[in-house]
């Protein structure tokens, strides 16, 4: 495998694609992407990150795929043969706003779809590593344990599945932000990881389809976690599971979206951008809470037909927040 990467790299040298150079280079580690403040200390007191994580007992699985979906933030693990079928929430890279690169305007993780012009590629035995500990800053060759004696899931060249980056030291492995987070990598929560590698090890391939867009069903349903936040796409109160969940209607695409009803304020969950409470558009003498617009979440992008606005909080209007609503 390091004999096809250093041909790769040899191959494409003359095109001064930083982007191929970074996925390809089988020395280097991609650049980490966003770290927490606290996360960013090197200061050689680790806590639980050099210890490798235990994997969990499980059946493997006898013919699995995963789907990727960039925009979804979702990885769905599939086994038709056994009928295991499971949707994680992940954390893939930010968006691209450098001129010239390949994925400008994407997320860095769709760069191996942009590059290659296709969707398929594959994990196997080779390409996986079932506890990582160190990331080695590829300007500054700083080391870090952020890969928390996790699997590490190669599908791409250095893009990978990983376990959560943020709060590494912690027991557990850390903690997972669902959005636009990394450099290029998929993070999963540390339990997840373990999960997805356990159902995998010792399969010969498993093939790893990766795309753009929100899956969805042949319902036309769009496929997400078990358990929905604000902002989630719905298509009944049902589909909203936290407490006093309501599906909301957007006329701008035709579906609703989760929300629940404030007066002033909102609870928040963890892994997620802050919520804010901000007068009904359909009825504004009740309150709704939404999402605030974030690096994390770029513009409202995950979201269906939802747009970021800069609202004031329902019964505080001296207070306002970018947050992700239906367009005027």
């Amino acid at each position: 495998m390091r004999l096809q990467f250093a041909i790769l790299l040899a191959m494409f040298a003359g095109c001064a694609d930083p982007e191929l150079q970074r996925a390809m280079d089988p020395g280097n580690d991609l650049p980490l992407g966003d770290q927490l403040a606290n996360d960013e200390k090197a200061d050689g007191t680790w806590g639980a990150a050099l210890t490798c994580k235990d994997v969990p007992v499980v059946p493997t699985l006898r013919s699995p795929g995963i789907l990727i979906s960039i925009d979804g933030l979702t990885l769905h693990l599939v086994d038709a043969a056994t009928g295991y079928d499971r949707v994680f929430p992940i954390g893939p890279g930010a968006i691209n706003h450098n001129a010239g690169e390949t994925s400008l305007g994407e997320s860095l993780s769709l760069y191996p779809v942009l590059a290659t012009h296709q969707h398929e590629f594959a994990i196997t035995p080779s390409t996986i590593q079932p506890c990582k500990f160190w990331w080695t800053d590829p300007e500054t060759g700083k080391k870090q344990p952020v890969f928390a004696g996790l699997p590490f899931l190669s599908w791409y060249g250095n893009f990978a599945i990983h376990g959560p980056i943020d709060n590494f030291r912690a027991a557990n492995g850390g903690s997972l932000r669902r959005g636009y987070v990394s450099h290029g990598c998929v993070r999963m929560e540390a339990a997840d990881i373990l999960e997805v590698y356990g159902r995998i090890k010792g399969l010969a391939r498993v093939p790893v389809h990766v795309q753009k867009e929100p899956e969805r069903g042949s319902d036309g349903r769009r496929v997400d976690v078990d358990a929905p936040w604000i902002g989630a796409e719905c298509q009944s109160d049902g589909d909203c599971g936290m407490a006093g969940g309501a599906c909301h209607p957007n006329a701008a695409s035709g579906r609703g979206f989760c929300t629940v009803p404030c007066t002033q304020y909102c609870s928040d969950r963890a892994g997620y951008p802050p919520t804010f409470c901000v007068a009904d558009p359909a009825d504004r003498a009740h309150g709704i809470c939404v999402e605030k617009q974030l690096p994390q979440d770029e513009a409202c992008r995950p979201f269906d037909a939802l747009t970021a606005r800069t609202l004031s909080r329902f019964g505080q209007p001296a207070v306002s927040a970018s947050v992700c609503v239906p367009p005027a």
